[in-house]
């Protein structure tokens, strides 16, 4: 599986892959381009665990590079849907045929897939981009992918529980492919393990790793950026990466050396907030300095075009390179607590 996983990863584009001790393929809202909910989220609470979907009646794939454009297109078709009255993409995580997990209403907050209020409050809802007709299977990586989103969401307390759609309403959701896997426990990850660093111990192999850590080798190749044919050598140190943690957290949710996201709407107060100074020496030091007199607490137009310059400088361009800080990219720039 790993090798085949491997192959995919060099064909992909739309998603920029930074360097971190992560095992998720996290694909941002922001980074998909998901409009703004049109109402609050409810808060999720205790949930028991996760009910798994699938698109529908016919689903005929995607290249990668459109998977983040079709994300948005069923964010549409949902928040357009007047008869379900949805405030935003109706699934917490959706994962695409190549194992990206892309953040729909996210951890915390309550689903609109599962059926009804109490089906709802029960569970999260993971999306599989499978449908009853045209592509039905799931491609290897997409099962890691699941896998990932599960992890993620039993890390923001979700419980054990890994049913189908059907489990708890009247539908052929997930199908058949997909609810076997729910059946047989093909889709869950396991013990989860928090990440750290792993010394090689002679005759050690990959495979080994796989198995003590419960992480996929395919992980553990990439955050290392290890070679073929894999050899390791005793006395290597090595990145073993958390399951279910997107890149630019950690395994506890978050790393308190950094200062949390404080939201797109919170800058567009123009705050005067030392958090402010804090991003733009941080920006100067990725070499988006647009300030004529350094950065300063108060934020002004020219903390706007440095971080425009920031998020440029990730590959974002047009609507997502406007200067209001999102948070993929404040993750990304990683600025300091106070």
């Amino acid at each position: 599986m790993a090798s085949k996983f491997l192959t995919c990863l060099t064909a992909l584009s739309s998603v920029a892959l930074l360097p971190g001790v992560s095992a998720m393929r996290f694909v941002s809202r922001e980074e998909w381009g998901a409009s703004a909910p049109n109402g609050d989220y409810t808060s999720m609470g205790s949930a028991q665990g996760v009910k798994v979907h699938y698109l529908g009646p016919s689903f005929s794939g995607r290249e990668h590079s459109e998977c983040g454009a079709y994300m948005k297109e069923i964010q549409d078709m949902h928040m357009s849907n007047a008869a379900e009255g949805w405030m935003d993409i109706a699934y917490n995580m959706a994962v695409c045929e190549h194992g990206y997990v892309f953040d729909g209403r996210g951890k915390g907050h309550r689903s609109g897939a599962n059926g009804d209020t109490q089906l709802n409050a029960d569970h999260y809802a993971v999306l599989a981009f499978l449908a009853k007709e045209g592509v039905t299977e799931p491609t290897d990586e997409q099962v890691l992918g699941i896998q990932d989103a599960i992890a993620y969401l039993r890390r923001a307390d979700a419980g054990d529980e890994i049913e189908g759609h059907k489990d708890g309403y009247s539908t052929e959701c997930p199908g058949g492919a997909l609810y076997a896997m729910v059946q047989d426990g093909s889709l869950d990850p396991g013990k989860l393990y928090d990440g750290g660093e792993h010394t090689v111990e002679e005759g050690e192999t990959l495979d080994d790793l796989e198995a003590t850590y419960n992480v996929p080798q395919a992980y553990i190749i990439e955050v290392n950026d290890l070679q073929s044919p894999y050899n390791l050598t005793a006395g290597d140190k090595l990145e073993i990466p958390a399951r279910g943690v997107p890149l630019g957290e950690s395994s506890g949710g978050g790393d308190s050396s950094y200062a949390d996201f404080p939201g797109t709407a919170w800058f567009k107060d123009e705050p005067d907030s030392p958090i402010v100074k804090a991003m733009g020496e941080r920006l100067v030091e990725e070499e988006c300095d647009k300030y004529s007199s350094g950065p300063a607490t108060q934020w002004s137009d020219e903390d706007l075009e440095s971080y425009k310059c920031w998020q440029t400088k990730l590959g974002f361009t047009g609507a997502d390179a406007d200067g209001w800080p999102g948070e993929s990219t404040w993750d990304k720039l990683k600025v300091p607590s106070s």
